[in-house]
């Protein structure tokens, strides 16, 4: 019987100080805090509660190409019998409490099998939950969520139309925008040179997260967050050749697994494929994107801004993005007095600036004068970049009835490419499918098995053999379920695999002479 033992570790921040041991603030006033490095606190783990951990998306649908929030749960020892002997320690009220002990805390997941250590599960500590009662069971239940919580809580703010860049490059800048940076990032190269992107955002209502999933679809990429033997935690996006032809198995399951569920119903048959491909047109003069349409006072020397939502001057267009602006021009984009409503007498006093972003921009005036100005003449030029009718394309699959498969993707301008996907995966529904959606496997039942539940991660691929059901294919693993429960000096491990079938193809050629070294993927 194979074995496993669990550890988990938190990280504590403190006050950076300086070389004489004073706190370091920051220009606000606050203490600087710094990460002190990972504390193991597994003897105050309860074992009568389980330890259960997610990741990636356990969904297998043609959109499941984002992972979820990864959620932990687990349970604290929170009478005198802790690792410091202080009931209460894991209350954040009590007197007692752990100053470390806080939401937002760092805690990862390890498991150490034949002396290899494999990092399982990094994340923050999101919900404390103590339970009452002195003479109760004195645990404290505590959540925690994995990196993804950055893309989902964040707004889409400040970023600019991107021109001819990969998934791999978005990805990059939109990293910049999160609170803190993954521990390490593995991005494949993308396979497509997008024109145009984050042109059809709305700045500050989109998360995100929604703007990733926009990304993986016109790509047909996916992005997780994986573990491994040297990194809790890495971000990581895999570009469709590399899902369509994902090379050898990272694990083999031959007629021992503990659970295999398919099912085939009318999800499992698809009559058409609909691909929506999304082109764009570019203005290429200078056009007015906005108008201010009432007089804007502005006191001496007291910054001003205000927030400009561009418009289609032709009035087709309901998105509109700004691929560049330009500096106003006085007389010719705005006119600034100490008149409302006319004249420009303190146009050379006016100072404006531009924030960054794609179809709304805060625009910041100055008014260097010592009198009241008013701007009531502004009418901001630009190059837009316009969202007009998408385009679609579909393939029927041969089968005489059943659903249509919808692939958007709001990021490919190119028709040609949207008939070659719609052509790639018609051929693969030319006929019904079973739908299999997860596999489960106990580690401890061997040591291939142990060695498969702690090592395959979201985006593997798997190869699954059952005699029953006759399924006898690969898969790509698209999230995961473990839970581990303690016995003896180790644990039990149960991991769900939640599947994709995987699609090889590794020969389709995209018919467009730019892309014709690309592959298609799921």
């Amino acid at each position: 019987m194979a074995s496993a033992t669990l550890y988990v570790d938190v990280e504590c921040y403190s006050p950076l100080l300086d070389p004489d041991g004073l706190v370091i603030n920051d220009p606000d006033g606050f203490a600087i805090e710094v990460l002190s490095g990972w504390v193991d606190i597994t003897s105050d783990i309860r074992t009568s509660v389980p330890v259960s951990y997610s990741t990636g998306n356990p969904n297998n649908d043609i959109e499941a190409r984002t992972a979820d929030e990864g959620v932990l749960r687990l349970a604290y020892d929170n009478s005198a019998s802790n690792g410091e002997g202080l009931a209460g320690l894991y209350s954040p009220d009590h007197v007692n409490a752990d100053e470390c002990f806080v939401q937002n805390q760092p805690i990862r997941i390890r498991l150490v099998s034949n002396a290899i250590t494999y990092y399982q599960w990094r994340g923050s500590i999101s919900t404390i939950e103590p339970s009452a009662g002195s003479y109760g069971e004195r645990v404290t239940y505590v959540e925690a969520v994995d990196f993804m919580r950055y893309f989902y809580e964040t707004d889409f703010t400040n970023v600019n139309v991107q021109t001819n860049k990969r998934d791999d490059e978005l990805l990059t800048t939109l990293l910049t925008q999160l609170p803190r940076q993954p521990e390490n990032t593995d991005f494949d190269t993308g396979n497509d040179q997008y024109t145009y992107a984050f042109h059809d955002e709305t700045n500050g209502t989109s998360h995100i997260i929604t703007v990733i999933q926009k990304m993986m679809m016109s790509g047909l990429g996916k992005l997780f967050v994986r573990g491994g033997t040297t990194y809790s935690e890495t971000l990581t996006y895999i570009n469709r050749q590399n899902i369509f032809d994902p090379g050898s198995a990272v694990a083999a399951l031959d007629n021992n697994m503990v659970g295999l569920q398919l099912i085939r119903d009318e999800s499992s048959v698809v009559k058409k494929v609909s691909v929506t491909t999304y082109p764009v047109q570019i203005d290429s003069t200078d056009v007015i994107l906005w108008q201010l349409n009432t007089p804007l006072q502005v006191d001496p020397g007291i910054p001003k801004t205000f927030t400009m939502s561009l418009r289609d001057p032709d009035g087709r267009a309901t998105k509109v993005a700004a691929l560049s602006l330009v500096d106003p021009v006085a007389d010719t984009d705005y006119k600034f007095s100490s008149v409302s409503g006319s004249g420009n007498d303190l146009n050379a006093d006016l100072d404006f600036s531009y924030s960054d972003g794609t179809n709304s921009i805060d625009v910041t005036v100055t008014n260097n004068s010592t009198k009241v100005g008013y701007l009531w003449y502004f009418f901001p030029r630009g190059k837009g970049v316009y969202l007009y009718e998408p385009v679609p394309t579909s393939k029927l699959t041969g089968q005489s009835f059943g659903k249509t498969l919808s692939i958007d993707m709001p990021y490919q301008d190119d028709e040609i490419v949207g008939t070659s996907i719609a052509s790639l995966y018609s051929g693969w529904f030319s006929v019904a499918r079973s739908n299999i959606t997860s596999c489960k496997i106990i580690g401890n039942k061997s040591d291939a098995l142990m060695t498969a539940a702690l090592t395959v991660q979201p985006g593997d691929y798997v190869t699954i053999k059952e005699d029953q059901t006759g399924i006898d294919t690969g898969f790509i693993v698209n999230g995961i379920d473990k839970e581990l429960i303690p016995i003896g000096d180790g644990v039990l491990v149960n991991a769900t695999w939640y599947l994709c079938q995987a699609q090889i193809v590794t020969g389709f050629i995209l018919d467009v002479s730019v892309l014709d070294t690309d592959l298609l993927g799921v």
